[in-house]
């Protein structure tokens, strides 16, 4: 007679010991896995020394809580926002032209979509993804202009830097 702890269960087979946590003893899983094997605790079979070497010990209620944890993870993945990025090549404006792409960080967090280029501190938000970008592109505008026109001794560090990174991007067409 074959005798079980079902307290402790866990094959080499990964997504078998999943099973066998979700269906507990009387499953199809539990029966695969034990199915002429002997004991669940890796004991051998009455009147046998032979351990049965296909099966790791391991407690049924830490196969349990690592289900839920992994449920209540994935429950606070939902919550996160959803990132993505872009590459803009056009900025709806014939006064300019874009060189080279301009890298854009997209989220859609709820009801409201952000569009944003880091390395210019220039950023859209709206209701769409279409939105936040329209608007991203009016700022990088509003800042490439702005820039643009004033007196570059009178600009700061940090403005000359976002200058210097708009001008890579960013070309004023005559």
């Amino acid at each position: 007679m074959v005798t079980t702890d079902v307290s402790k269960i866990q094959t080499r087979n990964p997504p078998m010991a999943w099973q066998v946590a979700r269906q507990g003893p009387t499953g199809p899983a539990y029966t695969e896995i034990f199915r002429g094997m002997g004991t669940p605790t890796g004991e051998s079979e009455p009147g046998t020394t032979e351990p049965i070497p296909q099966l790791a010990i391991v407690p049924l209620k830490e196969l349990q809580d690592l289900i839920a944890e992994v449920r209540q993870l994935r429950a606070e993945l939902a919550k996160r926002p959803l990132v993505s990025s872009t590459l803009l090549s056009d900025l709806g404006d014939d006064r300019l032209s874009v060189r080279v792409p301009i890298p854009v960080v997209l989220e859609e967090i709820d009801d409201e979509s952000l569009a944003r280029w880091p390395e210019v501190g220039a950023s859209g938000i709206g209701s769409t993804l279409a939105e936040a970008i329209t608007q991203l592109k009016m700022d990088v505008l509003g800042l490439f202009f702005d820039l643009t026109t004033r007196d570059t001794e009178s600009l700061g560090q940090f403005a000359l830097d976002t200058l210097r990174s708009l001008k890579v991007h960013v070309q004023e067409l005559s």
